[in-house]
């Protein structure tokens, strides 16, 4: 009986994502361009991003821009320090999306053995 109930409750809790496990993407395409809606309706699939405002430089782990859009320096000054910057050509294919999606995937990976193994040491201490 308890294996049955367990096997109802684990795989949501194991599927549940944490506020601070989720990838902070902020899109710097240009608004009138097609492709920065398909890039934000495929980022937003996944339930491990949250898509942040133009307007917000910290706390952000991806910055997603189109080569017509770079940011200038001293904006980068403003962004975190391990920011990843990916560049997107705005005439991508399918392939581009999936990769950007793979990409998307590692960096949450990432940080979450970044945060086990900080787990790891506090506790050794």
């Amino acid at each position: 009986m308890i294996s049955k109930n367990l096997y109802q409750v684990l795989p949501s809790y194991i599927s549940t994502i944490r506020a601070e496990d989720i990838i902070k993407v902020k899109v710097l395409i240009d608004p009138g361009n097609q492709a920065a809606e398909v890039v934000l309706r495929n980022i937003r699939t996944l339930e491990f991003v949250e898509v942040v405002p133009s307007d917000v430089y910290q706390d952000v782990d991806i910055l997603i821009t189109s080569l017509d859009v770079l940011p200038l320096d001293i904006e980068k000054k403003k962004y975190p320090e391990n920011l990843k910057v990916i560049s997107w050509d705005i005439s991508s294919t399918r392939p581009d999306y999936i990769w950007l999606l793979i990409q998307l995937n590692q960096i949450y990976v990432k940080k979450l053995k970044e945060k086990i193994e900080n787990n790891k040491k506090k506790k050794a201490l």
